[in-house]
């Protein structure tokens, strides 16, 4: 039986997280670790806890997250801002896959190694400039942190792991992005598709 002491420790857990925080198996929070490891034993009873607080707890295998209980109505409202979360969590993933091109989960990121590779190839400087404008008085570094891999860390993708280093770990919550993602391209092809059909 979940205790409530902890039950209240995953609902605050959430609060600090914000809209679209994770609660992921390979966070470098061994307290979150156990939380982890609570919501897997005992998922029944905090499904039923975020229930009747106006939530649907979502097991995602190596990771949970929340999904607001929205009305027909107020859907499109909702889902607009994590939409457009979502877009810009792909380009900056496409700016870190033309580095990085075998990205995974535990997968360790630099913010030096990302600023060498925009120095030395042409499409990983042509896909940085997608997702930012380089700021006055800012190193590269600065700028890859705070518009690129520090919005990860807020999405709940990734986690910093050095804090004075710029080393940065993949959560096991960017399985819950690329299945996002692929939505998102199946969604694109599918309307091509029905614009392709429509010309004949």
């Amino acid at each position: 039986m979940a205790s409530n002491e902890t039950t209240a420790k995953v609902y605050n857990l959430f609060l600090q997280k914000g809209k679209g925080g994770f609660l992921t198996k390979n966070s470098s929070s061994l307290a979150e670790q156990k939380l982890f490891e609570f919501c897997v034993k005992n998922f029944e009873e905090m499904y039923d806890f975020f229930e009747k607080m106006g939530y649907e707890l979502v097991d995602g295998g190596d990771y949970f997250y929340l999904n607001a209980i929205i009305k027909d109505k107020d859907l499109e409202e909702y889902l607009k801002p994590r939409i457009d979360a979502l877009i810009k969590a792909i380009n900056i993933f496409r700016f870190i896959y033309t580095c990085k091109k075998d990205l995974d989960v535990d997968y360790i990121v630099t913010s030096k190694e990302l600023a060498s590779a925009v120095t030395e190839d042409m499409a990983a400087k042509e896909q940085l400039g997608v997702i930012m404008a380089m700021r006055k008085g800012k190193t590269l570094i600065d700028d890859i942190e705070g518009k690129a891999l520090n919005v990860l860390v807020k999405m709940g993708y990734m986690e910093k792991t050095d804090q004075y280093g710029g080393e940065y770990k993949v959560l096991s919550s960017y399985r819950h992005f690329q299945k996002m993602a692929n939505s998102i391209e199946n969604l694109k092809v599918k309307r091509k598709e029905e614009e392709d059909e429509e010309e004949w």
